[in-house]
């Protein structure tokens, strides 16, 4: 199934938690970088937006202009100023590939653009790592209703 431009909520498979930006840190104007995590406090609502050809740009719901991308290994929402770095670009936000996992029912994983390094859980952070097809890189996405 074809994700279509929208808002979602993300939970990781491997540890049933929410994932986003923790709601008692959330991202503020003038902030350049914040850790995504996946635990109890986080506010999981992310827009998704179709830039064709299976990619996307993945924001924070409360602020559409913050995009995930990769800092060091670490899954990140940026903040205005930094350049989209396409493909595998590292350090900055970047373009995701979103694929349904062979199980179905709304499970996916999120990776880099032609780049098999994607997002996953690591204890309470979500980093970015490459694919050997664990639990803690599959992620339920669901759309946000109403």
């Amino acid at each position: 199934m074809v994700l279509q431009s929208g808002r979602y909520h993300i939970i990781s498979l491997a540890n049933q938690k929410r994932v986003g930006l923790h709601v008692n840190d959330p991202m503020i104007p003038g902030d350049q970088c914040k850790q995504v995590f996946a635990d109890d406090i986080t506010d999981p609502m992310w827009s998704f937006e179709d830039v064709g050809d299976g990619r996307y740009l993945i924001k924070t719901t409360d602020m559409d202009n913050i995009c995930a991308g990769d800092q060091h290994h670490n899954l990140c929402a940026f903040g205005e100023g930094y350049p989209l770095a396409l493909g595998t670009g590292e350090n900055g936000p970047c373009e995701w590939a979103v694929e349904e996992d062979d199980q179905g029912c709304d499970i996916y994983r999120i990776h880099k653009v032609n780049s098999r390094e994607g997002w996953t859980v690591e204890g309470n952070k979500v980093s970015i790592a490459y694919s050997n097809n664990a639990d803690e890189e599959k992620f339920m996405i669901m759309p946000v209703l109403g």
